[in-house]
């Protein structure tokens, strides 16, 4: 009876286990989750993938995948990335050929378990169309026509459709008219049924909506203009302007002509040039660039380019190639010999005067200095050595006019012979919003001494966390920068230089090319 009883067991427990692998089965089902192209139409640029649930068995997939074209089979090579196979046919694609891809069932996971059902796929490839391009225009840009009854006509690269033509195509002033299509779709004729008023300027706006035969867009809108009548007037200089690098205009510059040469400089002059302004020059109509590269002159010397380099332009931009010095004054000149599309040329002649005198373009400049005269009372300002750069050294920093340096070799100061530490203040007059680039300092400044009367050994140079708070007030509006050291005091008599060579550089990327210095007597 007991035998009975564990046979039946057994077969419980059997029906069990099979009941909970078909559940396991069911939930890792081997399947087919991605594949490119999807159907319907395609790109070329789509690549032919399947991908899978789980790691497949390569030989059993690529013998259960097929790949026909208008039910011809197609060869190729399998390329395999993970569970993803891609297939790469032997030949080039078929445009507007029929595509099938079959995986039958007889395709295995590495497990051995097959594909529940047999995966299959259909599309197209369809070629790209390209987009339309404006390939000419009559009249030309900026033209002036002659007839009364010319026709308007653009030049396109591609088919286009006549009713995208008409809802795209804008004319302002507007004027009656209809539309036609010729050669093959792509020309594009306005034929009008009024006539083109004398005088008038005629703008054309092709909105980049319309479109091919095939629905694809223009990539960009496009506009022209033309008149009607005889160009006789004279070209000339409607403004000139300073721009920045974003080409925003920050004021127009004033001009005058050379008979005006002695009327007062202030009227003239357009002070505050920053030396990242451009020339901005703008025309009353578009003239030669060329003709008008010839006819500039700047005064004193001074690299540049013209922008745009060649054709016909209603815009220049005068653009420095060096940076203008500071607080030099340039003289612009624009001869005479502007010629027009159609040959008028101006007879005058323009000057400009600009002041480079920016805020933010000025050069830093070594101003004086402050250090305790009592380096024991560290918070006390009082007792403070201040010596500021003497006014006629401004103008030429190689002349020297020493000051009396007054260190004390007393026990409350400088004592002689004694390592003392102490601190010295900078300070520099500064562009605008800017501040002194301590690595440049720290590259060019130094203190230089005659007869060993002294000694500096600066440790530490800063820009914050200043020792005392508050700046020297006849030196309130400059950049200051704190030198800390060791000090020693010889008992000898010397000259004493505060030094900072060429090329001291703020943050804002001014440069001083002078030598900057201070000369004391101790």
């Amino acid at each position: 009876m007991n035998r009975y009883v564990f046979a039946f067991s057994i077969l419980i427990s059997f029906i069990l286990i099979c009941f909970v692998s078909c559940e396991v089965l069911r939930e890792e089902e081997f399947a087919v989750v991605d594949w490119s192209p999807r159907e319907g139409v395609s790109r070329p640029d789509a690549g032919i993938s399947v991908s899978f649930s789980q790691e497949p068995d390569e030989r059993s997939v690529e013998s259960a995948f097929s790949l026909t074209v208008d039910e011809e089979r197609v060869s190729g090579r399998f390329i395999w990335n993970g569970k993803t196979v891609c297939f790469s046919p032997s030949f080039p694609i078929n445009y507007g050929k029929d595509f099938k891809l079959v995986v039958s069932a007889g395709a295995k996971n590495t497990q051995g378990l097959s594909l529940e059902e047999e995966f299959e796929n259909k599309w197209t490839f369809q070629k790209i169309k390209p987009r339309p391009e404006i390939v000419e225009t009559f009249p030309k840009d900026g033209a002036v026509i002659m007839e009364t009854d010319a026709v308007l006509s653009i030049c396109f690269s591609e088919s286009v459709d006549i009713v995208s033509c008409k809802e795209n195509i804008n004319i302002n002033p507007d004027i009656s008219g209809y539309w036609e299509l010729t050669e093959n779709n792509t020309l594009a004729s306005f034929i009008p049924v009024e006539l083109w008023q004398y005088g008038i300027e005629y703008k054309i706006n092709i909105s980049k909506d319309l479109e091919s035969i095939y629905g694809v867009p223009l990539k960009d809108e496009y506009n022209f203009y033309f008149s009607f009548g005889d160009d006789v007037k004279i070209p000339d200089i409607s403004g000139v302007f300073a721009v920045d690098e974003n080409n925003n205009k920050n004021f127009e510059l004033n001009r005058y002509f050379p008979s005006n040469v002695n009327l007062t400089d202030s009227i003239f002059e357009n002070c505050l040039w920053e030396k990242t302004y451009s020339l901005l020059v703008e025309f009353t109509e578009k003239i030669d660039v060329m003709q008008i590269k010839n006819r500039i002159t700047i005064e004193p010397s001074i690299k540049y380019a013209v922008e745009p380099f060649s054709g016909f332009s209603d815009s220049i931009k005068i653009r420095f190639l060096e940076i203008p010095v500071f607080e030099e004054r340039y003289i612009i000149s624009v001869k005479n010999g502007l010629f027009d599309m159609y040959g008028n040329k101006n007879e005058n002649v323009f000057i400009y005067r600009i002041y480079a005198n920016g805020e933010t373009s000025k050069p830093p400049v070594f101003a004086g200095f402050r250090m305790p005269g009592k380096p024991s009372s560290d918070k006390n300002a009082d007792s403070a050595l201040v010596y500021r750069l003497n006014e006629n050294q401004k103008d030429d920093f190689l002349l020297s006019y020493p000051y009396d340096f007054k260190i004390e070799g007393s026990d409350d100061s400088y004592k002689y012979e004694t390592d003392i530490e102490t601190w010295i203040e900078l300070y520099f007059d500064t562009a605008k919003n800017s501040k002194i680039d301590i690595l440049s300092l720290r590259e060019l400044f130094r203190i230089e001494y005659t007869n060993n009367c002294m000694n500096f050994s600066a440790y530490k140079m800063t820009d914050s966390e200043f020792t005392w708070q508050e700046k020297e007030k006849t030196f309130s509006d400059y950049s200051r920068v704190e030198v800390r050291g060791k000090f020693q005091n010889i008992n000898k008599n010397g000259m004493v230089t505060f030094y900072i060579g060429s090329g001291l550089k703020d943050d804002l990327g001014n440069k001083n090319t002078a030598i900057q210095r201070i000369e004391l007597f101790k």
